[in-house]
């Protein structure tokens, strides 16, 4: 009998701390590929996780370009963003659809490099913004983030201005 009520408060502790991280059967995690881009034809992109506890969020960026010529490198660019999110409202219409409505802040690094005299020069800088963003999620599993708001770099390409983002991830 006692190994039967064991069994069973486990069952149930197992079952349950499954929801423990959820947002009203939103599932907590996501990975894909994302792209943003902001002023002074700037932009980053690439693989992304992205973690939901309870009403914040958390999302890692990174991803990179090279171009190559005859063995050696010609021009690279490349990304590590990480962003912080407070969801303020979410919404399940049904089990096919579901959104969230969230404030992101932004920060990471943008390299790339450039040639001059035949060499090539890494030109480093930070990338900071913040704004908006709403995800649509479509039969539990697939979302497509929409962001929107104020992102730049400094110091080598120093800008700031309007960024939008957006991408395509799986919710598991």
């Amino acid at each position: 009998m006692k190994k039967k009520i064991i069994i069973a408060l486990a069952v149930m502790l197992i079952i349950g701390s499954s929801f423990a991280f959820a947002i009203e059967g939103i599932a907590p995690n996501a990975a894909g590929v994302y792209g943003m881009i902001w002023q002074g034809e700037s932009g980053a992109g690439g693989l992304q996780y992205q973690r939901w506890f309870n009403h914040l969020g958390m999302q890692f960026t990174a991803g990179g370009i090279a171009t190559s010529y005859d063995g050696k490198i010609q021009s690279a660019d490349f990304a590590v963003l990480a962003e912080l999110q407070g969801k303020l409202f979410s919404h399940v219409a049904s089990p096919k659809f579901a959104s969230v409505f969230y404030a992101w802040a932004l920060g990471g690094f943008h390299g790339y490099t450039e040639v001059k005299s035949g060499d090539l020069y890494l030109k480093p800088n930070a990338v900071v913004g913040f704004g908006l963003g709403i995800e649509m999620i479509f039969v539990q599993h697939i979302s497509f983030p929409i962001q929107f708001g104020y992102s730049g770099e400094f110091p080598n390409d120093l800008n700031f201005g309007f960024s939008f983002a957006t991408g395509f991830r799986y919710r598991f």
